[in-house]
């Protein structure tokens, strides 16, 4: 009595991982390939639906991956052609682009997947329709597989677009929430219109307690914008306390306009800075006998030694490799002192200068360095020859960093990271090759975590050149293997891989050069090849509008089974099949229905297939009617039936 079990083979959308067993990556092959030059017959079409969320100016991704189910395993759709999407608002949402795409998340996690990239522009709910071919085949290239059963698919993607949450407030005084432009710079200056009185302008970071923050206006589309009210009553004491005496003049506020920049996630300055309180003072007797403070950046009245010269140094205490720089004095970095001394004695000036830009500016060329120690303020000592200032002493001034983050370069590179090196190798980087069962197929796979142990790093003598095997165990590889053909053992015991890297000196990187599978593992087993199985398949010869094909799978000299129910079709009379069907089964045959009209008795049958087939093809959905039976031919005779092998 043959026992046989109903199966469907069912379309899905899913979210689960590639395995690493497949033998064809969708990315080998373009989606947009037109459909009239693919070969294969189409079997059968698929409508799916999915939502998303998206928020407008950023861009976004539609992702499909059809699967296929079995009896014991799911396969997923191994090329695209055909493929089209049109948004229905496209002020809503845009269509980018079609590609090849990496599924995200679950099982399937960086799987290949059909992807549209779209533009949400808009706040509103819209449709992309999506339309595309895709088939299950995995032969060398599927597009040009007389065998290949291809599935039309029509997904409708419904998109809610939603504008973006806006950014909060800055907080100037919060080093954690940086405001690019005012946190730990001088945003506020003070400047005394008196010019009778000597007394040179102050410069000052926001102070708390001294400015209000407005709530942030604007939309993704065009921009955030926020401004900063700073008053100036906190500044006019701090000048007081060193010129005494003066009063406002002028606005009594000013702001500065801030504005979101949405790559960085940071609010950066949008106006001119620093922000100016004019002040004023009764002093109106200038001095008779002091020469005025030296302006070391102003030209017109230049310093012996410090204008157009590099007056201050930079140098890293830690790490060799970083150059001392040297650097002219920049605006704002340094306080004049007042004159002291008189005629007789002579004049002297003292200018102080903070270390903050330098460093600053040294970080672009080496990052990552901090004062050591932090209390390094440089003393520039000027003295009055009668006509004008010139240096005395403190020239250059000297800062020292240091660098926690970098160490000095040596000539050999360091060992590679153990999760860089499955990306360094690549893709199916081992191979396991079953040598006792041609049915067994091989199986590719990533090298797996804690599945190698990594060398040292090796000088070759002749050429100099450094490199670093990586040894690659089989423990883990033949356990993944068993886990889809089981009772598999390694045929030579203690059997590793090697796997050699070199070091790119003009890159600074270690690369994997040779062009080869790096690591084949060979296994065995004991199991006794399975037996021969054919598929028997009855159609209707109209594309599946009289019945379904059924797909019988049969083993081989076993008698031909019955075709399932009646044959009927309306308005005509079954009168056989053809071929002829035989008493047993000796290979995969299709039998087809042969019809009578019932108005003018004109026969009719099955249409031919293969060769090139056309999108206004009928899609012909498929039933397979497998035995029960735990041996692996089931998914061995439907990767057949659908053109696989």
């Amino acid at each position: 009595m043959k026992k046989s079990l109903a199966v469907m083979l069912a379309l899905i959308m899913v979210l689960c991982m590639i395995p690493t067993t497949a033998f064809a990556e969708a990315g080998d092959w373009d989606p947009l390939t037109d459909p009239n030059t693919v070969a294969g017959s189409l079997v059968g079409n698929e409508t799916f639906s999915a939502s998303t969320t998206m928020e407008a100016g950023k861009d976004g991704y539609l992702r499909l991956m059809p699967t296929l189910d079995t009896v014991n395993y799911t396969y997923n759709a191994m090329a695209y052609c055909g493929a089209t999407a049109t948004s229905k608002n496209t002020s809503i949402v845009e269509v980018k682009s079609i590609e090849i795409g990496k599924w995200v998340g679950g099982e399937w996690d960086n799987a290949d997947c059909l992807q549209v990239t779209v533009n949400p522009k808009a706040a509103g709910t819209t449709t992309v329709v999506i339309n595309f071919y895709y088939t299950f085949s995995q032969s060398a290239n599927p597009l040009t597989n007389p065998n290949a059963k291809w599935f039309y698919g029509t997904s409708n993607y419904t998109i809610n677009v939603t504008e973006p949450t806006k950014p909060n407030p800055p907080t100037p005084e919060n080093t954690s929430k940086p405001v690019v432009g005012l946190t730990g710079e001088e945003a506020v200056k003070v400047h005394c219109t008196n010019s009778t009185a000597n007394h040179t302008d102050e410069s000052y970071g926001l102070k708390p307690n001294s400015y209000t923050v407005s709530e942030v206006e604007g939309n993704a589309t065009n921009g955030y914008t926020c401004t900063i009210t700073v008053k100036p009553g906190e500044y006019v004491s701090a000048y007081n306390g060193t010129y005494s005496k003066h009063t406002l003049v002028g606005p009594q506020n000013h702001t500065i306009n801030l504005k979101w920049n949405e790559t960085d996630k940071k609010w950066v300055v949008d106006s001119a800075l620093p922000v100016v309180f004019n002040v004023k003072c009764d002093n109106t007797q200038p001095p008779t006998d002091k020469p005025e403070k030296p302006e070391p950046e102003n030209t017109s009245k230049p310093v012996v030694g410090l204008t157009g010269v590099d007056v201050v140094n930079v140098k890293c205490t830690t790490n060799t490799d970083h150059a001392k720089q040297a650097y002219q004095l920049i605006a704002d970095s340094y306080k004049v002192g007042d004159v002291q001394g008189d005629k007789e004695n002579g004049y002297i000036c003292e200018i102080t200068v903070k270390p903050e830009k330098y460093v600053k500016a040294y970080n672009t060329e080496y990052p990552e360095h901090t004062l050591d120690p932090e209390s390094q303020p440089g003393k520039i000592k000027l003295e009055w020859d009668g006509s004008k200032w010139k240096v005395d002493s403190g020239v250059p001034v000297v800062f020292d960093v240091k660098c926690e983050t970098q160490e000095p370069s040596t000539d050999t590179p360091k060992l590679p990271a153990a999760d860089v090196i499955p990306k360094i190798v690549g893709k199916d980087a081992v191979k396991v090759l079953c040598t006792t069962n041609a049915k067994h197929a091989a199986m590719r796979c990533d090298l797996l975590e804690n599945s190698f142990d990594i060398g040292v790093v090796t000088k070759e003598e002749t050429s100099g050149e450094y490199f670093c095997n990586i040894t690659v165990h089989a423990d883990k590889y033949v356990k993944k293997y068993n886990e889809y053909l089981k009772g598999h053992t390694l045929k030579t015991e203690g059997q590793t891989g090697t796997i050699t890297l070199n070091w790119d000196a003009a890159g600074k990187q270690w690369k994997y050069t040779e062009n080869k599978l790096p690591v084949t593992f060979t296994v065995m087993c004991e199991t006794v090849p399975e037996e021969t199985y054919y598929i028997v398949t009855y159609t209707d010869g109209v594309g599946g509008t009289a019945f379904v094909d059924q797909a019988i799978r049969v083993k081989s000299g076993d008698p031909t089974p019955a075709f399932n129910g009646t044959p009927s079709r309306s308005g005509y009379t079954f009168t056989g099949w053809t071929p002829a069907v035989t008493d047993t089964v000796t290979d995969n045959v299709t039998y087809t229905a042969q019809w009578k009209n019932n108005d003018n008795h004109t026969p009719g049958g099955g249409n031919g297939g293969g060769g090139h087939w056309h999108p206004t093809t009928t899609p012909v959905p498929v039933i397979v009617i497998p035995p029960k039976t735990g041996d692996m031919t089931i998914w061995q005779s439907i990767l057949h039936f659908l053109g696989i092998r």
